[in-house]
């Protein structure tokens, strides 16, 4: 190689291998989501998905159903073959954009060449005039569950990347018009200081924000507390999040 080096024309420089990005997008595995949406409607399996991923009461078949319904027709969950719950992302004209996979083991990962820009379930219609934001989709279709039983109204949507990538203009655009937000992040570090900056935002835009107190280190899916009791405390609480206040 040494040799062949030296037989090259001056200012030779050997190529650089480089590794080729993913180019693969929605359009690849559309047909995906769509097959593991239908396996989720077949009724074998009605019931299934909030089981198997510890949403709904393991005792009560018709919870469960209940709670398949929402998951699939309203925030287009399905199942994989192997019961993996298959998440997808969409734009406010239901667009897909991005897709997660959550394991029956827990492990989560996405589909190559996801977006996640927007505000999750921001595709579902409005009903209500206040909205509450939860950290994860769990945590969304959760909550949007338990309102819909205990008639809270309000519209439930989530961070689309976690709490760890800041508020976009995008998806504060994407909360306009609502009279109030209610968060409900997760208690931890990391959700205290998406509060904060969702919260400081959201006030610049005008936007009443109130503040959900979970307990310490519990999600709003692992916490489990009733929606009409948490909203109610937090419209009590008064709006924003000053400085140096603690959830």
């Amino acid at each position: 190689a040494a040799g062949l080096l030296g037989d090259m024309p001056e200012g030779y420089e050997p190529p650089v291998a480089v590794v080729p990005r993913s180019r693969q997008g929605p359009d690849d595995w559309r047909q995906y989501v769509t097959d593991a949406q239908l396996r989720a409607l077949d009724p074998r399996f009605r019931g299934r998905l909030s089981l198997w991923h510890g949403l709904a009461d393991p005792h009560d078949p018709e919870q469960q159903a209940a709670f398949d319904d929402l998951l699939v027709r309203e925030w287009g969950w399905g199942i994989e073959e192997t019961g993996a719950a298959v998440m997808p992302h969409c734009d406010p004209q239901g667009q897909l954009t991005g897709c997660k996979v959550r394991a029956l083991d827990g492990r989560r990962w996405s589909r190559d060449g996801s977006r996640y820009e927007s505000v999750y379930g921001c595709w579902i219609p409005r009903q209500h005039r206040d909205a509450l934001l939860a950290e994860g989709e769990t945590d969304a279709v959760w909550a949007a569950f338990r309102a819909r039983v205990e008639g809270v109204p309000v519209d439930v949507r989530a961070l689309p990347r976690g709490a760890g990538a800041p508020p976009t203009d995008l998806q504060l655009d994407q909360l306009r018009g609502y009279r109030r937000v209610y968060l409900g992040l997760d208690p931890d570090n990391r959700g205290v200081e998406a509060t904060r900056a969702w919260s400081a935002r959201l006030l610049e835009r005008g936007i009443d924000t109130r503040l959900c107190r979970l307990p310490l280190g519990r999600d709003l899916r692992d916490a489990r507390p009733s929606v009409s009791t948490l909203v109610a405390v937090a419209k009590g609480l008064g709006g924003g999040f000053p400085v140096g206040a603690t959830l």
